[in-house]
């Protein structure tokens, strides 16, 4: 990606034409013409596009997010039943979703699905970075009951901290029994069951919130539900292999029994299904973020 300074070039990249152009080619060509995209933005809105300019960078990622083409990437990926290619469109999908929280630190209780979604996609160190160990009981009142309950059950859970998993557990019972949406107290169930290794519990509350889901506005794809995929994987992290092979997996459209069952026996390298022009964009999506706490 060269450097433009050219105003008349710049003009040109934001014509109406270029814009018309870009428009046809997302019904055809979604994938190529989300890389235009982002390429025409950072030469029109960063006249001195640096590379190296870690600020350049950030900028590029932001206009990364808001168009990158998830939904019919991963109904591609579905239709051809590409189980790598699927969870690369997660890895990648999830990886722009959580950059907001570099920009806001203190906001992680927000990023419950990204969480889940990294759990799903077999990023262990995003789940890690969005949610660090030794997470503080406190949570703020203004966080949306479902995170601000479930967060602490699903870090409970993850790091095995019963600490925290002494106070998460009473307030997820409560919530539980509460008269919350279906769906936000099926979530916390089946944490609760995976806590209790409820086996049979946690099948059945995993199949409720795939079937609920429908019913939710939530921005997410659900077809398949990433997060619901997490609350499986969770599983795995949780149970022993044997109280894990007699979790039933949902029989919905919004889970993917063949790629849950890819998942379960394909671990390694994650990578981006989409490469970016300058490969400092691509290494600022799939390098090891530094922490957001100090160390």
């Amino acid at each position: 990606m060269d450097k433009i300074d050219s105003a008349a070039k710049r003009k040109e990249l934001y014509s109406e034409a270029f814009i018309q152009q870009l428009h046809q080619r997302m019904e055809t060509d979604p994938c190529g013409a989300y890389l235009e995209e982002v390429t025409a933005r950072c030469l029109c809105e960063q006249p001195g596009w640096n590379p190296e300019n870690p600020l350049c960078v950030w900028t590029v990622l932001e206009t990364a997010v808001t168009c990158f083409p998830a939904e019919q990437m991963i109904k591609r990926s579905l239709d051809a039943e590409d189980w790598q290619g699927l969870n690369r469109v997660g890895f990648q999908s999830v990886r722009l979703r959580a950059l907001g929280l570099r920009l806001n630190p203190g906001e992680e209780f927000w990023y419950f699905f990204q969480a889940l979604t990294a759990i799903a996609v077999g990023d262990d160190g995003l789940m890690e970075w969005i949610f660090p160990a030794g997470m503080e009981k406190k949570v703020p009142k203004k966080v949306y009951p479902l995170y601000r309950v479930g967060t602490p059950l699903l870090a409970g859970l993850w790091y095995q901290d019963q600490a925290l998993l002494e106070f998460a557990v009473p307030a997820g019972e409560k919530f539980a029994a509460s008269k919350k949406s279906q769906w936000d107290r099926a979530v916390v169930a089946y944490l609760l069951a995976l806590y209790r290794r409820d086996v049979k519990e946690a099948g059945k509350q995993l199949q409720t919130v795939c079937q609920a889901v429908t019913r939710v506005d939530v921005y997410w794809e659900k077809e398949p539900f990433l997060p619901a995929h997490g609350l499986y994987q969770l599983a795995a992290h949780v149970l022993s292999e044997e109280e894990f092979g007699r979790l039933a997996m949902p029989d919905y459209k919004t889970f993917s029994k063949g790629y849950a069952r890819w998942h379960n026996v394909h671990r390694g390298a994650l990578a981006l299904a989409l490469l970016y022009l300058e490969q400092p964009i691509n290494d600022a999506l799939t390098r090891e973020w530094p922490p957001r706490r100090p160390g």
